[in-house]
């Protein structure tokens, strides 16, 4: 459903590339009608938070069990956003009829690192949305979003044993997967927040 570029603003916008709300209901009609399907996975070869109301439309319209979201998290480099969207994504969940769990995938791999050189630069935008899920878990908000930090490549940047990203993540109690079912080298749940475990 999503692209993996943005023209510039004041460049045309090529709306071959781009999802329409018609085509959204129509996808949403689509899913809804197959009696079978528990999981949809948003994302995976372009980033879904360029198309925020599609995100938010298939999250609460969709008549899924689960929806598994795999973004860049470059949204996380704007706090304002970053609240909104984690915001709006607990609202979609509020207003549907039936439960769903929001399996919440951040990419924090040097492949999606956006030019940042720096790992403490890097997770500063992950560490941004980690602090606002937080936040808000503690104040009774987000129970049925489980945040994911991921790699596709071995590059070393959510490793086990890294000093600085413990020290980023040290909000969060967390379990390192290696080597699952997805194409993901490692993948880190966040299982809870300290304290409320």
């Amino acid at each position: 459903l999503f692209h993996s570029r943005k023209e510039p603003p004041g460049e045309k916008k090529d709306t071959a590339q781009y999802v329409d709300e018609a085509e959204i209901h129509q996808a949403i009609y689509l899913i809804n009608s197959q009696t079978n399907l528990k999981t949809l996975i948003v994302g995976g070869g372009g980033e879904p938070f360029l198309e925020p109301e599609s995100v938010f439309s298939l999250v609460e319209q969709t008549n899924v069990n689960k929806v598994k979201i795999y973004s860049s998290a470059d949204w996380g480099m704007d706090q304002a956003r970053s609240e909104e969207y984690l915001n709006r994504l607990d609202e979609a969940i509020n207003r549907r009829s039936k439960p769903v769990i929001i399996e919440l995938n951040l990419s924090a791999d040097s492949f999606h690192s956006l030019g940042i050189t720096g790992r403490e630069e890097w997770y500063a935008h992950l560490k941004r949305i980690l602090d606002l899920y937080v936040e808000g878990r503690e104040s009774g908000r987000f129970k049925n979003i489980l945040l994911h930090f991921r790699s596709i490549s071995d590059d070393g940047h959510i490793p086990a044993n890294d000093l600085v990203f413990q020290n980023v993540f040290a909000n969060a109690s967390y379990n390192f997967i290696e080597r699952n079912r997805t194409n993901d080298t490692r993948v880190l749940v966040v299982e809870g927040v300290r304290g409320l475990e």
